[in-house]
């Protein structure tokens, strides 16, 4: 029988990014309605995870121009957390 070796994967969401023609009227919202402490358009959500909750880890939520050309002619990004040696390219 031949060896399997392990892959590096996927453990959970990294980031969402997306786009608004009015991020800072979006911002506002997010926080008014739904209480995201948002800094400029950035939250970082902390969570726990692991064995007995002793690894922490963050997820970025942010929002960015209309016009940016960060993530391409997407609308969103959602950018995955993986193991490390996994070497997403870039």
């Amino acid at each position: 029988m031949v060896a399997r070796t392990r892959r590096a994967r996927v453990t959970g969401i990294g980031g969402i990014f997306f786009k608004a023609k009015n991020p800072k009227a979006l911002v506002q919202w997010y926080r008014r309605h739904l209480g995201i402490a948002i800094e400029d358009s950035v939250a970082l959500f902390t969570w726990r995870g692991g064995k007995e909750g002793k690894v922490r880890g963050h997820t970025v939520w942010s929002i960015f121009p209309g016009d940016t050309k960060y993530f391409g002619e997407e609308e969103r990004l959602l950018s995955p957390r993986a193991e490390k040696g996994l070497g997403f390219p870039c």
